[in-house]
C-alpha cells in the first residue's frame, strides 16, 4: 500500500516460482481513504490472508491485468446425500465454493454423474434439470457459490457412490 494525503494505492504483488520475477496487480489505485469500507481497510491494512486469497483466485477479474492466466485444478467436492421419498429419483445440489474457480458447471456436472456435457445440457433444456439462479448460458458459466441444482432421472447414485474428489 501506498498512502499519499488522503489517497490511497493498493497493489497484490504476485511472484514467479521459476523465476522470482514480480507483477503488481492494481487494487486501489488513488481512491480516498474516506470512500472505503473501514473493515476493507483494515484488512488491506493487515495484510488480511484470506482478503488476498480471494482477490488472487478471482479468475474472470484476474483476465482484466493479464493477457493469459493459467487455471489448474485443485476444486474440491464434498458430497452429502439427503434422504427423499422419492426413490433416489429427485436430489438437489447446493454449491458452496469459497473461492472463484474457473470450472464450468456443465464440465463439474457431467464428470459428478459420470455423463456427457451434451447429455447434461440436453437435460438441461428438456426440464429434468434445474438450476437456480438459472439464465441463459448457465451451463457454461463458471461454478459459484449458492447455486442450486435439481431434478428427477438422473441417477444421483453416481454422486453419492463417489469418494470426494480433490
Amino acid at each position: 500500500m501506498n498512502s499519499n494525503g488522503k489517497k490511497l494505492d493498493a497493489w497484490l504483488i504476485y511472484k514467479c516460482a521459476t523465476c522470482e520475477s514480480t507483477w503488481n496487480r492494481p487494487l486501489l489505485e488513488r481512491r480516498p481513504v474516506s470512500l472505503l469500507e473501514p473493515a476493507y481497510l483494515r484488512a488491506l491494512q493487515g495484510n488480511d490472508q484470506e482478503l488476498a486469497d480471494n482477490i488472487a483466485l478471482d479468475i474472470a477479474d484476474l483476465k482484466r491485468w493479464a493477457p493469459c492466466v493459467a487455471v489448474f485444478g485443485g476444486t474440491q467436492v464434498k458430497k452429502q446425500v439427503e434422504e427423499g421419498g422419492s426413490g433416489g429419483e429427485a436430489f438437489e445440489i447446493r454449491l458452496v465454493v469459497r473461492n472463484p474457480v474457473a470450472m464450468r458447471l456443465d464440465r463439474f456436472l457431467a464428470e459428478e454423474f459420470g455423463i456427457g456435457r451434451a447429455r447434461i445440457q440436453a437435460l438441461y433444456d428438456a426440464g429434468k434439470l434445474v438450476i437456480d439462479p438459472g439464465g441463459p448460458r448457465v451451463l457454461r458459466r463458471p461454478l459459484r457459490n449458492g447455486t442450486r441444482i435439481s431434478g428427477s432421472n438422473i441417477h444421483p447414485g453416481r454422486i453419492a457412490g463417489r469418494p470426494d474428489s480433490g
